[in-house]
């Protein structure tokens, strides 16, 4: 409740700066492009040209996001081997002791056995 409370107040002082910043600056200039001319308030020319670079910004860093996506994905798929690894290794030295321990066993068995030749 509160955080919203806390965003709505953002946005309002965030919309009350930009309509300040149109009123300021309303006056006509011209803007020149490759295939033209046009005349428009500079406060519009100054937003466009924000929204623009906001916009290459998020683009440029998409790619770097996609690639530590990837990147990331791979790292979990060798973590997950590895931790299958890790179990089979367990597994395999658990039924290595058991071996182990029937081998005493059975050797312990053998070596109280009585002598027959006494």
């Amino acid at each position: 409740m509160i955080k919203r409370l806390f965003l709505i107040i953002i946005a309002l002082v965030v919309a009350f700066l930009g309509a300040a910043f149109a009123v300021r600056n309303a006056h006509p200039v011209d803007f020149n492009y490759y295939l033209g001319q046009i005349n428009l308030p500079l406060s519009i020319i100054m937003v466009v040209s924000l929204a623009a670079g906001v916009l290459l910004g998020i683009l440029s860093t998409l790619s770097l996001l996609i690639k530590l996506k990837f990147k990331s994905a791979s790292y979990a798929k060798k973590c997950k081997r590895l931790e299958q690894d890790c179990q089979d290794k367990i597994e395999l030295i658990k039924d290595k002791d058991r071996q182990l321990k029937a081998l005493t066993e059975n050797l312990n068995q053998k070596t109280s056995l009585p002598n027959p030749d006494s």
